[in-house]
């Protein structure tokens, strides 16, 4: 497995503010943070699909991967595996057949929270990385999006204020979903890990996160 990352907290990779509710704000954007979804970090799945796929090398590619094969695009997905740029591969999850917004919405955070959870657990420094975050709440500052982010830039004087906030931070609550797991864990355990990428009429429309 692949062991690269940063372990120091610095303002590049996280910037760590005191919220004037008293906690502890960790705010990230650009690539260079771990916790991008663009980050460069190679990481498996357990088992293998039509296409052996279970080797990925962001988040991203994970993400665009499991949208692609729920909506049934087996060509997407497999031009998403030989994709190696973030942003194209970003680009190729857009051009899904198919796609209905509603059923997304219902996989989309459980996928998230997933690829990262292979991409901080199997990768040790990173995994060192997102422990030592402890109690500091994540969040992305992208002023852009207010679905993952929370549409305010990470200079934005008011960040510190989550009253502030524009959008609803789901990439934030992933990770610390993922921080929350990995701390808990028990390594008898480890065979439940596995997230079933299944196609949305074969799950009845529930979430496949299991």
């Amino acid at each position: 497995m692949a062991t690269g990352g940063i372990c120091t907290l610095n303002d590049s990779e996280l910037k760590v503010l005191k919220g004037t509710n008293g906690k502890e704000y960790g705010f990230f954007y650009t690539k260079v943070s771990p916790f991008s979804q663009f980050y460069n970090a190679e990481f498996e799945a357990p088992g293998e699909d039509m296409y052996g796929a279970n080797k990925f090398t962001c988040a991203e590619m994970y993400m665009m991967y499991c949208k692609a094969r729920l909506f049934k695009d087996d060509a997407i997905a497999e031009k998403i595996l030989k994709e190696r740029a973030p942003p194209r591969i970003k680009a190729l999850g857009r051009k899904v057949k198919n796609f209905d917004d509603k059923i997304w919405k219902n996989h989309c955070f459980d996928f998230v929270v997933q690829g990262n959870y292979y991409k901080f657990s199997q990768n040790n420094t990173l995994k060192d990385y997102i422990i030592s975050t402890k109690n500091i709440h994540l969040a992305e500052a992208s002023p852009s999006d207010r679905i993952w982010g929370i549409g305010m830039k990470i200079t934005d004087p008011n960040i510190a204020d989550e009253r502030n906030w524009k959008g609803r931070n789901l990439l934030g609550k992933a990770l610390m979903e993922v921080r929350k797991r990995i701390l808990t864990q028990d390594s008898s355990t480890s065979g439940s890990d596995e997230l079933s990428i299944v196609t949305d009429d074969e799950s009845g429309g529930e979430n496949v996160y299991i």
